[in-house]
């Protein structure tokens, strides 16, 4: 309403001015020149026809009066005609065409407004243009009165468009310029029409692409994604209420080139204008076109090479790309991982990818010096016999570089090259100390360890000889016949043996080495028993024995050095007969009898405790060991029991799965810091024996996938662990008429993931030699041998007890080896 009245006032102003300009009490009259045409019916018929209409001029003056004439007149129907007489009457707003034979013609006229006094603001706002100018139009013409016929067009108009977002936001009307005077209603249109001169119409698109993008985005790179644009102007501070407003999906945004070959974007859903993307047409570099990859350190520094890596990297990047460092350090985050020898670079997560000028990651691997105690932390080697660390060479001694490599990666679980090692003439101490120096190799660019570690060993040393002695006694060749020999303890020194004469009498018989005296026990005379009913004889420990009876349960015979007193206890087992007896073992107090019925008879202080028998369905006791109140006890169908006496404890360890259904294996076990360590041999492997490990704690069987060296065909006499993780086993076995000694040493590894142990050394067939009466002779018998610990000299070592007899004596050999040195 404002804009109306002051439109009224215009319109009142224009009017004053004109009756101040113009008397209204006389009418003006002027000669327009010779009327001898004035009767020319056709212009009479023309300016009648125009004159039912209101006559728009700027001022009601001589010279638009004149200009209207000269108008009318100069269409080709009226070429020639005489314009007519006229006189003004400003005070009716009129003017009158004198004609012949008082013709007269009266004009109505109204006064034209300026067209840009139709407007009273810099820009009429948005304008919701849909897909054309409909909604501009019925806007000026409704709120601002333009003559209704810009929306047919009828006048010049220019559109201007916004040079950033390309769109129409002016457009300029000139009401003087009519595009069509084809039609008499169109020629007179600037008459019929209260508006005159030039107007620009400045405004904006209700929906355009700045309200989604804006200048920013022309210095981003010309292959950024719609994708990229949407995350980056969806988030964007001024920019997400109109992505929420207008629910912009990000597969409506458009890119293409124009025919200039500039990137442009643009969003459909009537949205106007489009954008240039890339200043100069600017790419982003993809990262992916590196293919030099792996970077090396070949500084030979390694404490601070991670920052050695990160320079050389950006060094490649700066190269490849033609960036500059400061685009290198502001764009790109360089990741190092120093433990998988990794990196990777991608532009920073924190800049907005359409403004970066890389794309895509680089990755890589990173070379270089490992300082050598990161990989090699397993510095005990284990035990390490001579001929790992020496070998001979037309009679000098080298360093067996190969094997120490090859024992240190063994024991690491990770390849150490030849060429990265350094030994010096003092590198081995010669009391368990190895030091090993790791350089660079002389043009690599592969990894290479570096530094100097210490390695700890059990050395075997090369004066590892057999110790053999030799002890004598006589018998009777035509009488005796031998039966049963046992060594009763390394401590005593004592052997027990029992003899069957030709005329069946039992004779018992004790021969100490250290005092080379023979006793004879008579047994039966002595624990009172019938003759001949004694079945058999079994060590226990230091000087005792049991013996077994056919009618009565066991008794245990406490021996004395050098004499035949005995002292003797009497099994009660609560009216149990335990008269099959086919094994002893015994621990401390604990004492536990395997008897033909598939039962262990368990006592504790020689009084029965309980007894520990075992299904069918699990097969019959093929062997057991008591460890203090802990006993373990294998099946021959491959299970192996642990319990503790007098509890409810049991753990059953089913071997099924690893060695099949043969009930034919032989299992050897050992019981040592909670895990039963156990051996036997496996379906993949039946030709050696193979280490399995159960821990009791967690109650899970780990297999190996190695074998320890030793053919399964020999007996394993013998387990020992030590505190460090060692694993030896020992066997002896005769080939022939002599006897060698068979030594496995293993290293057990806790590391899940991979192989349980580690298998040193196998020390095979080492001959027991050197004596006229041992090697060669007949009639030898073979005690078990035993690995033992000695404190004092802080060695391993294994025993073995040979006797022979040879015409009518019998030799005694107990032969030691040092195993170990720690």
């Amino acid at each position: 309403m404002k804009k109306i009245l002051n439109f009224l006032t215009l319109l009142g102003v224009i009017f004053s001015a004109s009756i101040t300009a113009v008397s209204c009490s006389s009418p003006q009259s002027s000669n327009v020149g010779n009327n001898q045409s004035s009767n020319n019916d056709s212009q009479y018929s023309e300016f009648e026809k125009l004159s039912k209409h209101k006559i728009f001029l700027i001022n009601l003056d001589d010279q638009n009066v004149k200009e209207f004439l000269n108008y009318v007149s100069n269409d080709s129907n009226k070429i020639g005609a005489e314009l007519p007489q006229y006189t003004i009457d400003k005070s009716s707003n009129t003017f009158t065409l004198n004609f012949s034979e008082n013709k007269n013609i009266t004009f109505n006229v109204d006064y034209k407004v300026q067209a840009s006094k139709l407007l009273n603001t810099d820009s009429i706002g948005e304008i919701d243009l849909v897909d054309n100018f409909n909604n501009l139009y019925d806007t000026l013409i409704n709120k601002y009165y333009f003559p209704k016929e810009i929306k047919e067009y009828k006048f010049k108009q220019e559109e201007i468009i916004n040079q950033t977002y390309h769109y129409v936001d002016k457009v300029n009307f000139n009401f003087d310029e009519i595009y069509d005077k084809s039609s008499w209603d169109d020629y007179y249109l600037k008459y019929f029409i209260n508006t005159y001169g030039s107007v620009t119409v400045n405004f904006l698109p209700e929906k355009r692409i700045d309200k989604l993008v804006d200048q920013e985005i022309i210095n981003s790179f010309a292959e950024v994604s719609t994708n990229d644009v949407y995350e980056y102007y969806s988030n964007k501070e001024g920019f997400k209420s109109n992505y929420e407003k207008y629910k912009i999906d990000a597969k409506k945004f458009t890119t293409y080139y124009d025919r200039d070959s500039q990137f442009c974007l643009k969003y459909e859903q009537g949205f106007w204008g489009f954008v240039n993307i890339g200043k100069n047409n600017q790419t982003q570099y993809d990262l992916n076109k590196i293919t030099f990859t792996t970077v090396f350190n070949d500084s030979e520094q390694v404490e601070n090479q991670k920052e050695i890596w990160t320079e050389k990297i950006k060094k490649i990047i700066v190269q490849s790309s033609q960036c500059s460092d400061d685009d290198v350090n502001r764009y790109l985050e360089i990741n190092i991982d120093e433990n998988l020898r990794k990196y990777s670079v991608a532009p920073k997560s924190d800049l907005p990818k359409i403004f970066n000028p890389f794309k895509n990651i680089l990755k890589g691997n990173l070379t270089g010096p490992i300082k050598a105690q990161t990989v090699l932390k397993n510095t005990y080697l284990g035990v390490v016999p001579w001929s790992t660390i020496y070998f001979k060479k037309q009679g000098q001694t080298y360093y067996n570089k190969t094997q120490i490599i090859e024992t240190i990666s063994k024991v690491n679980d990770y390849d150490v090259q030849e060429n990265q090692v350094m030994l010096e003439s003092n590198s081995f101490s010669g009391q368990g100390e190895l030091k090993v120096s790791f350089v660079k190799p002389f043009m690599t660019s592969e990894d290479y360890l570096f530094g100097t570690i210490v390695f700890k060993l059990s050395y075997i040393g090369d004066n590892n000889i057999l110790e053999t002695d030799e002890n004598k006694f006589s018998y009777d060749v035509w009488i005796e016949n031998w039966n049963k020999f046992l060594s009763l303890s390394d401590k005593a020194d004592m052997y027990f043996y029992r003899t069957i004469t030709n005329t069946k009498i039992n004779k018992f018989y004790i021969y100490n080495t250290l005092t080379n005296k023979k006793v004879n026990i008579d047994l039966e005379q002595k624990l009172n028993v019938k003759a001949n009913s004694i079945k058999n004889v079994f060590a226990l420990n230091d000087y005792s024995i049991l013996v077994s009876f056919e009618d009565i349960n066991p008794i245990v015979v406490n021996l004395t050095v050098d004499s035949d007193e005995v002292t003797f206890t009497k099994l009660d087992a609560d009216e149990l007969l335990i008269d099959d007896v086919q094994d002893v073992k015994f621990s401390n107090d604990n004492m536990l009898i395997l008897n033909g019925t598939n039962v262990l008879f368990s006592f504790k202080n020689l009084q029965f405790s309980e007894r520990i028998g075992v299904s069918g369905d699990y097969g019959e006791i093929s062997n057991y060991e008591i460890y203090d109140d802990q006993v373990i006890y294998a099946t021959n169908k491959n299970y192996v029991f642990y319990t503790v006496l007098n509890s409810n404890i049991l753990h059953k360890v089913n071997l099924s799965s690893a060695l099949g259904n043969d009930e034919s294996k032989k299992i050897k076990f050992i019981l040592k810091n909670n895990s039963i360590h156990i051996f036997t041999k496996s379906m993949q492997n039946t030709s050696f024996w193979t280490y399995y490990r159960y821990d009791i704690d967690q109650a899970n069987l780990k297999a190996s996938n190695s074998v320890i060296g030793l053919e399964y065909n020999r007996d394993i006499d013998s387990v020992f662990v030590d505190n460090l993780g060692n694993v030896l086993v020992s066997s002896v076995s005769r080939i022939a008429n002599n006897y060698y000694i068979f030594i496995s040493s293993i290293k057990t590894v806790d590391d899940s993931n991979k192989d349980i142990v580690k298998i040193f050394y196998t020390l095979s067939k080492t001959q027991i030699k050197n004596n006229t009466h041992l090697s060669g002779s007949t009639g030898m018998a073979l005690l078990k041998s035993i690995i033992s610990y000695d404190s004092v000299e802080n060695k391993v070592y294994v025993s073995k007890t040979i006797f022979n007899r040879y015409v009518g004596d019998v030799y005694i050999y107990k032969v030691n080896q040092v195993i170990a040195y720690y």
